[in-house]
């Protein structure tokens, strides 16, 4: 059964069909046609009937959905001739009757905005084709008004949405600015207490009783607590700027333990916990900035002493890692963390339930932070773990090999939140001008941060995330401290799209092997 009751999506009103003929018989047979319909179905429409489409058309109903079936032959006129003003109507769906079929006008009907097209001789002959015309004109229209609403409510909920995102935004650079505020204005007096609390204990001040250098130490240590959040805020805050420089070189693996050993076992005897550490020998350079994966290596350390129970230990090692890389870990004897824990536990302010349980201090973004430090790293950091048998964070350096390190740099690139562009640039100097110029670079090449010498040539790859490499350029060259040197745009391209000509346009300027720091293999910057 057809159902021609369908309502609007505004309202309930039965649905008027509106029939315009010149011809006072087609128009009563076609009324009457319609009208007999609706008593044998018991259906809710009402029928009109005009001759002049001028006055259906000053007569349309105040409320729809209408249907408009229309004859095209008129006087002085045709039905194409007034489509548009019955499409402009928007009162609901118009169907165009013809005496005699033609494809031209169909066609041109259909192309004025027509939802169907019907001939006189097919309809008279089926009377149900009219029926189902409408009845499907109707129910078009019906998804068409329904689509409509629903398009109004999602601009509406957009808007809403991006007023309250606008207004989250402004909340977070609010907190953001006050948090960084705090931070900067903590740090003074923290280095004033830490000072003075070490004077103290190393009896600058006069000897103390026992208990009373028990307390200072528990000072200093409370002191270097709250200095090490404050870092971690300051950080975070760079990290989330995009504005925390790098300084990725070719560098020894111990030169990156060595120097943080002290701090790490100092901080394990305060708690009673032994550190082992366990370097595989002939580890490989690593192309890394190492004060970023000392800072990794510090935190995961001291991550794993504040969950590991008194006379236990913790254990770091560095080992081979894939690609020829190298992987430091750190293993714990805590409590250890659930699959859904290790999953989330990267997150910015996100704590393990040992935090909360067992007091520990800490606001959840040491482990945001080292993986923001590894992934600046061109490195990944991660975690394995079983529920009370303790977890072991791992993070990985990249080789001292120029292929692996274009590859991770572009996967680093392509994943992050910048423009969405490298370029690459080829930057030349003189020999006596190589190594100022690299120094400069390092300090103001951000983001295009990822910086390879050539051997011999005096000859610099540039790569990093720009789409306007030329406007950098211009910038380098209007700084009073730039060495002499000249730069070229190798090509700016989207590395999801066109990695392999960019992998190309890299290494086939780069030497077989990257320079290590010529002075040393401690680590230093090139010099």
């Amino acid at each position: 059964m057809h159902d021609l009751t369908l309502a609007p999506v505004s309202g309930t009103t039965a649905a008027t069909v509106v029939v315009v003929d010149d011809d006072p018989s087609h128009l009563e047979l076609l009324t009457m046609t319609l009208e007999s319909y609706r008593s044998a179905t018991g259906e809710r429409f009402a029928v009109m009937g005009f001759e002049d489409p001028a006055e259906a058309l000053s007569r349309l109903p105040a409320e729809g959905p209408v249907v408009m079936i229309c004859d095209n032959r008129f006087p002085l006129s045709t039905g194409l001739d007034w489509l548009p003003d019955f499409v402009r109507a928007d009162m609901g769906p118009v169907i165009l009757l013809t005496g005699t079929g033609s494809e031209e006008i169909a066609a041109e009907a259909f192309r004025q905005g027509a939802s169907d097209y019907l001939t006189k001789s097919a309809v008279l002959d089926e009377p149900s084709l009219l029926h189902g015309a409408v009845t499907e004109a109707l129910r078009r229209h019906q998804l068409v008004e329904r689509n409509r609403e629903l398009s109004r409510a999602l601009k509406l909920a957009n808007a809403e949405l991006a007023r309250k995102n606008e207004r989250l935004a402004r909340l977070t650079d609010a907190a953001h600015r006050f948090v960084d505020d705090v931070a900067h204005d903590f740090r003074t007096p923290l280095a004033v207490i830490q000072e003075f609390s070490s004077l103290v204990l190393d009896g600058i001040g006069g000897t103390l009783t026992s208990t009373q250098s028990e307390y200072v130490t528990f000072i200093h240590a409370a002191t270097k607590d709250l200095a090490h959040l404050v870092d971690d805020f300051l950080d975070s805050s760079k990290l989330r700027a995009g504005v925390l420089g790098v300084d990725r070189h070719p560098v020894a693996v111990a030169t990156i333990i060595d120097p943080v050993r002290h701090l790490i076992e100092a901080r394990a005897a305060a708690r009673a916990v032994s550190v082992e550490i366990a370097i595989d020998p002939d580890l490989p350079l690593v192309f890394a900035d190492p004060e970023k994966a000392r800072r990794v290596l510090v935190n995961l350390a001291v991550n794993g002493i504040k969950f590991t129970a008194r006379n236990s230990r913790i254990r770091i090692t560095a080992r081979t890692g894939d690609a020829g890389g190298v992987c430091i870990g750190v293993a714990d004897q805590g409590p250890g963390l659930s699959a859904a824990e290790c999953r989330a536990i990267f997150e910015r302010f996100r704590q393990g339930p040992a935090s909360t349980q067992e007091g520990i201090k800490g606001f959840g973004l040491g482990l945001s932070i080292a993986r923001e430090l590894t992934h600046i790293n061109l490195g990944a950091l991660g975690v394995t773990s079983t529920p009370g048998a303790g977890s072991e964070f791992t993070f990985t350096l990249v080789a001292n090999e120029p292929g692996e390190i274009v590859r991770r740099h572009l996967d680093h690139v392509a994943t992050g939140a910048g423009p969405g562009a490298v370029a690459v640039l080829e930057v030349r100097a003189g020999d006596d001008d190589s190594a100022a110029l690299r120094t400069f670079l390092t300090g103001a090449c951000h983001p295009l941060d990822l910086v390879i010498e050539g051997v011999e040539t005096g000859e610099m790859i540039l790569v990093g995330a720009t789409a306007e490499p030329d406007r950098w350029i211009e910038r380098l060259r209007g700084m009073d401290d730039a060495p002499p040197f000249t730069a070229t745009v190798v090509m700016t391209a989207d590395p999801a799209e066109q990695r392999r000509d960019l992998e190309h346009a890299i290494r086939s300027r780069l030497p077989d092997v990257i320079r290590a720091p010529a002075e040393s293999q401690d680590g230093g910057r090139h010099g």
